[in-house]
């Protein structure tokens, strides 16, 4: 993945512009993922509080995964050599997937522990 990645953007800057709203795209789908991963979870019947969140976390967090190495594959069997422009997309999802999954360790485990406690 970082080879190809190298290769495709030797000698070139990206324009700002363009990897900005590029992130904000892959943001926006994977926030919209997310919320679809939530809406769903919602759908499993659990008797106990507790566990119900608990696999509704589990799916939140497990949902939206996709492997970066299958992306690349497909890409390169799609595109073959220039398949390294495309790549971007496929690295800026990984990343933003890696810190919005950061960014809710916290607060679900908190929403987690509170529901615990009460049970």
């Amino acid at each position: 993945l970082y080879v190809i990645f190298c290769e495709a953007f030797a000698g070139q800057a990206a324009d700002p512009a363009v990897l900005a709203v590029l992130v904000g795209v892959v943001a926006a789908t994977h926030l919209a993922l997310l919320g679809g991963a939530w809406a769903c979870s919602a759908l499993v019947p659990e008797e106990d509080a507790l566990t119900r969140l608990e696999r509704r976390v589990a799916f939140l967090m497990t949902a939206p995964v996709k492997t970066s190495g299958l992306g690349v594959a497909v890409l390169g069997a799609m595109y073959g050599s220039d398949a390294g422009e495309y790549t971007l997309p496929v690295v800026l999802y990984h990343t933003v997937q890696m810190i919005v999954a950061a960014v809710l360790c916290g607060p679900v485990s908190r929403r987690v522990a509170a529901v615990a406690a009460a049970a």
